[in-house]
């Protein structure tokens, strides 16, 4: 098996924003995945939400992803996702391990994009 996962990593203010047209251009319909406080509190989930609609992308949220989720959990994101006919995905926090410009961790507020349609939103 091989696995192919271009990525790129935009560290600047507004970065989501400036890079929406990329964001967009991943699908017509995304699932946005995070959990259920902290991308909401820190604005990484409206700041994912603006863009999209800006760009005119539909999507639909799944906040009900636990520290370490649970394959119960992940198997219920796939089925709302079957269900609403995403063709892209997008994920929202993922702690500090996860994206390297995670606000939390007093560095430049940024994101990393994938052409997979994953993505690593904290933004400032």
């Amino acid at each position: 098996m091989q696995i192919y996962l271009p990525t790129n990593v935009y560290s600047e203010t507004d970065c989501v924003m400036n890079h929406r047209k990329e964001l967009a251009a991943l699908g017509s319909r995304a699932l946005l995945v995070t959990g259920k406080h902290s991308s909401r509190i820190n604005g990484a989930l409206e700041d994912v939400q603006k863009a999209l609609q800006e760009e005119r992308t539909s999507y639909v949220v799944f906040d009900e992803i636990e520290e370490n989720p649970s394959i119960e959990t992940v198997i219920k994101a796939r089925t709302l996702g079957v269900q609403e006919q995403v063709d892209f995905v997008v994920g929202i926090g993922g702690g500090k391990s996860h994206c390297p410009n995670d606000r939390t961790s007093n560095r430049n507020p940024g994101a990393a994009l994938s052409k997979t349609g994953a993505a690593c939103a904290s933004i400032g």
